[in-house]
C-alpha cells in the first residue's frame, strides 16, 4: 500500500461518522430506540451514507424557512418523530420542551441552541453522564458567539488591552480562513442517525474544518505567545492551559455530534499553519491601525471586500453571517483602537518596564472588574439592539427586499452583510474605543520600584526634582536632583547613578531643565538664577542671570519655548518682585552673565515662594506667596497693571503651584498648612465662580486606607485623560496618590515599601508614565506600573534605606513652612 493510499484510508477512517457514534455512545448520549428504528427502516439512509463518504455536498433547492425542497446539509432527513402523546405532543415533550417521563424518557440535549434562523433544534437523545455532558456543552461556548463578546471585552476592559487587541486580529485572520475554507471544501456534516446532533445552532453549515476546534487552538495559543515575557507568570501554566482547552473544544465537537475526528484534527493543524506564518505580523498589523493617517478607510474597505468575497463562495448558510461578524468585529476594534491613540488615551505600559507583575487580587479590584464587564456589557447590548432595528429594515429599504419576514429577509446578502458587518463593528468600535479613567488610577495603583539610586558618599535630602525633555541616545534621560548640601546631581535615569554633580552654589531653590535642551537652571539666595549644561563635567555655570541688589530669590521657572525666566524674591522693604530675563543665547553678545529685562513689583507684597509658567503659553506665568496671594498674569502685556489677569487667595502661604485642565485654563495650588485650592480661569468672564474646589487641610477630610496623611508634595495633571491629581505623605515614607474633583480629594492609592524617611519630591513623566520620587532618605526611586525592583529584596532596601536616614540627620530638617520670613 502507498503512502497516498494509506493516507486515503486513514482519512477516511476519521471521517466515518460511526466513530462519532461510538465516542458518544462511550460519553453516556444514545438516540431513543424508536428513532433508531425508523432510521433502519428508511432506505433513503444508505443513500446518504454514501454520499456523505463520497465527500459530495448536497445544498437545499429552497432557502431554509421555505416549505419544500430537500433540508439543507447536515440536517437530519430520518430525525425519529416521536410518538405522540397527550395533546400531540410527541412523547415526552410538552409546549416544545422536554419532560422526564420516566427513568429511560428522552431528552432534548441541543434545545438550548436552537437556531432562530432555520429552525432547527436538537435531537431527542439519553444523557446518562450529565457531569460530561455540561462540561463538553462548557467547551463547545467556548467557540460561540456568547463567549466572545465576554472574553474580549473582559481582556480590553479588565487585564491588557494590547493583548486584547491583538487577540482579536488573530482570531479574525483564523476564522476567516477557516469559514472560507468550509465553504470550498464543502464538505457536510456528519450522517445523523448514527451520529446523535446534540447542537444544531451551526448545522447548516460545512463540516471541514472544525471552525471550533480553530478558534479553541488559536486563542489560547496566542494568549501565552502575547502574555509571556510581558507578564509574570510560570511557563507551566501557560503550557498546562493550551492543551486543556483546545483539547476540550475539540473533543466537545465531537460530542456534540457537529463533526468528525478528522475535522477537528484538521482545524487544529490549520490553525498552528497559520499562526506559524502570520503571528510574525501580528506586531505590525496592531501597530498600522493605531498610526496610519488613512488606516481606518483602509480596515474598512478591506474588511467589507473580503466579506463580500465570502458571500459568493456558497449558497445561503449561517457560516456566511458568522463571517460578516467576524470581519466587523476586527474592523471595530482596529478603527476604536485608532482613534483611541489619536486622542492620546491609549495607555499601553512602556516596553522597558517588561514584563509587568500580577496584580494582588482583592475585593476591590474584583469588584471593579466586575462592575466594569456589566455597565460595559449593558452599553454593548445596546448599541446591538439599536443597530438591529436600523441596519435590517434600511437596507431592505435600500434594496428592495421584503421584511415582513426578518429570517427569510437575512438569507439576501444585502442585507445579511450590512447586519452583521456594522453591527458588530459598532459593538467592537467602543470596545477599542472604550477610555477608561480608572486605567490612570490603575497604573497608579500598580506602581512598582523598578530602581533605587545607588548610595553616595555624602548623603543629603533630595528636595526637588526635574527629568530632561531630550532624548539622549547613548544614555538615556537625565535626571537633575537638589540636595540639602546645595548642589545638582545629575542622574542617568535607566540606571540611577549618578553622572555628575555641580557644587559650591548654597542656598539654590528649586531645579528645572530647559524644554528643548539639556541645560539645568536653578535660583540662588545670593540674587542670581544659574545655568549649567548637564551633558559637560565643568562644575561652572555657563550662564548667570543676576538679579537687582538684595534680591534674594526662592523661586523661578522658564517659559514654555526656553525664551523667559521668572524669578520670585523674598520680601524687600514692602514688596517681592517678580524678576524677568531673557533666557536666549545671542550670538552677538557672548556674555555668560544677563541682567534683568524688568520685574513685576506691585502685585506681591510678601515672598514669593512659587512661579510656574504656562505649559504651552509662554506668556503666561502664575505666581504665589507666602500671603496665600495667587496671580495670573499676561507677561505680553506692556505694563504690570495690564498684565495681571486675575488673583486668587489662598489665604495661608503657598507651597506649590501649578495648571491643569483641557488647554490648561485651570490653576490649583497647595499651602504649607497642607490646604489646597483649584481655580477654574474659564468662568473668569461669566457669573459662574471661579473655585473649583478650597479645603482649607487636606488632612482633615481625606480618608487613606494605608496610615494617615501629614503632609502634603504637590500635584500632577495628567493630559491624556484629563484627570488632576494630588500626591502626599507620611513621615514613615508612604506616598499617598489622590484624585481631584470638584466634590473633593479622593485617596486613588498608597505607594509603600520605598522610602523610608519623609517624601520631598517627585517628578511624573507621562512619557513612560514613571515617577521619581526623593526624599529625607537621600533616596531616588524609580516607580513604573506593573515593574519589579531587581536590585535588592524589598527587606534589604529598607535596611538600606534606614541606615541611610539615621546618617542624614546632620542636615537640617526645616520644612518649607517654617521659613524664617524678612
Amino acid at each position: 500500500m502507498s503512502l497516498g493510499q494509506w493516507l486515503a484510508q486513514l482519512m477516511s477512517s476519521l471521517q466515518d461518522p460511526q466513530k462519532v457514534a461510538r465516542f458518544q455512545q462511550l460519553c453516556g448520549v444514545e438516540a431513543p430506540v424508536s428513532c433508531t428504528a425508523a432510521a433502519a427502516a428508511d432506505p433513503r439512509e444508505d443513500e446518504k451514507a454514501e454520499a456523505h463518504l463520497a465527500g459530495e455536498s448536497r445544498r437545499r433547492e429552497r432557502q431554509p424557512g421555505a416549505s419544500g425542497g430537500p433540508p439543507p446539509p447536515g440536517s437530519d432527513r430520518n430525525q425519529c418523530p416521536a410518538k405522540l402523546g397527550d395533546g400531540g405532543a410527541p412523547n415526552g415533550v410538552r409546549n416544545g420542551r422536554a419532560t422526564e417521563v420516566g427513568p429511560a424518557s428522552p431528552r432534548r440535549a441541543g434545545l438550548l441552541r436552537r437556531n432562530s434562523l432555520t429552525g432547527e433544534e436538537g435531537q431527542l437523545a439519553h444523557v446518562s453522564n450529565w457531569p460530561l455532558h455540561y462540561l463538553f456543552c462548557f467547551g463547545t461556548e467556548l467557540g460561540n458567539e456568547l463567549f466572545y463578546i465576554l472574553f474580549f471585552p473582559f481582556w480590553i476592559w479588565n487585564l491588557d488591552a494590547l493583548v486584547g487587541r491583538r487577540l482579536v486580529v488573530i482570531w479574525v485572520l483564523v476564522m476567516y480562513l477557516g469559514q472560507c475554507t468550509k465553504d470550498i471544501i464543502r464538505w457536510p456534516r456528519p450522517a445523523s442517525p448514527p451520529v446523535v446532533k446534540l447542537e444544531v445552532f451551526y448545522n447548516s453549515e460545512y463540516s471541514m474544518p472544525s471552525t471550533h476546534a480553530m478558534s479553541g487552538t488559536a486563542i489560547p495559543i496566542s494568549m501565552i505567545l502575547l502574555t509571556y515575557g510581558r507578564w509574570q507568570y510560570p511557563l507551566t501554566y501557560g503550557l498546562i492551559l493550551i492543551p486543556c482547552w483546545c483539547s476540550l473544544v475539540c473533543i466537545s465537537r465531537i460530542y456534540m455530534g457537529m463533526h468528525s475526528i478528522l475535522d477537528v484534527i484538521a482545524g487544529f493543524l490549520y490553525t498552528i499553519l497559520i499562526l506559524v506564518i502570520f503571528y510574525p505580523f501580528v506586531d505590525v498589523i496592531d501597530n498600522f491601525n493605531q498610526t496610519h493617517r488613512y488606516a481606518p478607510l483602509i480596515i474598512i474597505g478591506l474588511h467589507l471586500a473580503l466579506g463580500i468575497f465570502s458571500f459568493t463562495l456558497d449558497t445561503w448558510s449561517t457560516s456566511r453571517g458568522d463571517t460578516a461578524e467576524i470581519l466587523g468585529s476586527g474592523a471595530g476594534i482596529a478603527c476604536g483602537s485608532h482613534f483611541t491613540y489619536k486622542m492620546g488615551l491609549l495607555l499601553d505600559p512602556p516596553l522597558d518596564i517588561l514584563p509587568l507583575a500580577r496584580h494582588p487580587i482583592s475585593m476591590t479590584l474584583f469588584g471593579k472588574a466586575i462592575l466594569r464587564i456589566f455597565i460595559g456589557m449593558f452599553f454593548v447590548l445596546v448599541v446591538r439592539d439599536m443597530m438591529k432595528r436600523i441596519t435590517i429594515p434600511l437596507a431592505c429599504k435600500i434594496f428592495s427586499i421584503p421584511c415582513d419576514d426578518i429570517r427569510k429577509a437575512r438569507q439576501h446578502m444585502e442585507v445579511e452583510l450590512p447586519y452583521r458587518y456594522i453591527t458588530y463593528g459598532m459593538i467592537f468600535a467602543t470596545l477599542g474605543c472604550t477610555s477608561d479613567m480608572e486605567k490612570i488610577e490603575e497604573q497608579f495603583a500598580n506602581l512598582n520600584i523598578v530602581k533605587r539610586s545607588s548610595e553616595t558618599k555624602e548623603p543629603t535630602y533630595l528636595l526637588g526634582i526635574d527629568t530632561s525633555k531630550t532624548v539622549q541616545t547613548e544614555k538615556g534621560s537625565l535626571v537633575a536632583v537638589l540636595c540639602s548640601n546645595g548642589s545638582i546631581r545629575i542622574y542617568d535615569k535607566e540606571r540611577l547613578n549618578v553622572i555628575r554633580e555641580f557644587r559650591g552654589c548654597p542656598g539654590l531653590n528649586g531645579v528645572k531643565f530647559a524644554n528643548s535642551h539639556d541645560s539645568v537652571y536653578s535660583s540662588c539666595t545670593d540674587g542670581t538664577v544659574k545655568c549649567w549644561d548637564a551633558r559637560l563635567a565643568s562644575g561652572k555655570p555657563v550662564q548667570l542671570f543676576k538679579g537687582y541688589p538684595s534680591n534674594i530669590f526662592i523661586s523661578f521657572d522658564i517659559s514654555s519655548n526656553d525664551h523667559v525666566i521668572c524669578a520670585g524674591t523674598e520680601k524687600v522693604d514692602d514688596d517681592a518682585l517678580l524678576v524677568f530675563w531673557d533666557a536666549r543665547i545671542n550670538s552677538q553678545d557672548l556674555s555668560t552673565t544677563k541682567e534683568p529685562l524688568g520685574a513685576y513689583s506691585e502685585t506681591h507684597s510678601d515672598d514669593i515662594t512659587q512661579v510656574c509658567f504656562h505649559p504651552s503659553n509662554p506668556n503666561m506665568v502664575v505666581s504665589g506667596s507666602t500671603d496665600g496671594l495667587v496671580n495670573v498674569f499676561d507677561i505680553s502685556a506692556d505694563n504690570e497693571d495690564d498684565a495681571l489677569v486675575t488673583t486668587c487667595n489662598s489665604v495661608s502661604s503657598v507651597s506649590f503651584i501649578g495648571w491643569s485642565g483641557k488647554d490648561y485654563k485651570q490653576i490649583y495650588c497647595m499651602t504649607h498648612d497642607e490646604g489646597f485650592c483649584w481655580w477654574d480661569l474659564n468662568h473668569l468672564d461669566t457669573d459662574e465662580p471661579i473655585t473649583c474646589l478650597n479645603i482649607p487641610d487636606v488632612r482633615e477630610v481625606i480618608n487613606v486606607k494605608e496610615g494617615i496623611l501629614d503632609y502634603l508634595i504637590g500635584g500632577l495633571y495628567h493630559e491624556k485623560t484629563d484627570k488632576l491629581f494630588v500626591v502626599g505623605g507620611t513621615n514613615t515614607g508612604i506616598i499617598h496618590i489622590m484624585s481631584c474633583m470638584t466634590s473633593g480629594l479622593v485617596h486613588v492609592t498608597s505607594l509603600q515599601g520605598g522610602h523610608a524617611a519623609t517624601v520631598r519630591s517627585f517628578c511624573w513623566n507621562m512619557q513612560d508614565d514613571s515617577l521619581l520620587t526623593g526624599g529625607e532618605d537621600a533616596q531616588l526611586l524609580l516607580w513604573k506600573p506593573g515593574a519589579v525592583e531587581k536590585t535588592f529584596t524589598k527587606k534589604d532596601s529598607m535596611k538600606i534605606a534606614s541606615s541611610v536616614y539615621q546618617r542624614v540627620r546632620v542636615h537640617s530638617n526645616d520644612s518649607y513652612k517654617r521659613r524664617k520670613k524678612q
